[in-house]
């Protein structure tokens, strides 16, 4: 393992680094099956653009992003961030992208997601994680409810995905929801 900063059951995160930029995330921002479904995936993303948002996002007190790596092989397969942290009233926007598509659907974003939950609420002390998915996103939003995220709301036709305005769903998870879903288990 190198440099693990959180260990899981199949994966582990750890600081994303500059070789990681190189090895696979400007590749995967720049795939429109990819991030069709992310804010990034508007315009395309040269490496001097990649490399000042690293550069803003590991320098900034108010985001923390991970590279998501699968134990057994060693291999980069995606990022988590926590981002937009507000500090007073303790809550954060949690994104998460498996650039990897072959290690997609096999519940290593989903563990990734329980992981970063858990460091958000037991090392930041923050009270409330949500996240912001397009509603044909199936797969992020039946992740989220797998670790306790539950709905919050709907944006109408927030996001134009594919030529058409789709709607946003918001889901959450507050400290005592996961601390409760925690002792039930």
């Amino acid at each position: 393992m190198e440099c693990p900063f959180i260990i899981g059951k199949r994966v582990y995160l750890r600081s994303l680094n500059p070789d990681d930029l190189e090895k696979g995330y400007l590749g995967w921002i720049n795939d429109p099956e990819t991030n069709r479904f992310l804010m990034s995936g508007i315009f395309p993303t040269s490496r001097d653009k990649l490399w000042g948002y690293y550069e803003k996002v590991t320098n900034s007190n108010n985001d923390v992003i991970f590279a998501i790596i699968v134990k057994k092989n060693d291999k980069y397969i995606g990022n988590i961030k926590i981002g937009g942290i507000d500090w007073v009233n303790r809550t954060a926007h949690c994104g998460r992208m498996i650039g990897d598509k072959k290690y997609r659907g096999k519940g290593y974003g989903t563990e990734a997601l329980k992981l970063v939950i858990d460091y958000a609420f037991n090392t930041l002390n923050l009270n409330r994680i949500y996240n912001a998915i397009v509603a044909d996103n199936m797969g992020a939003i039946k992740s989220c409810g797998k670790v306790g995220m539950k709905r919050e709301g709907i944006f109408s036709q927030a996001r134009f995905v594919d030529g058409k305005y789709k709607d946003i769903v918001q889901v959450s998870i507050t400290r005592d929801r996961y601390e409760r879903l925690k002792k039930e288990k």
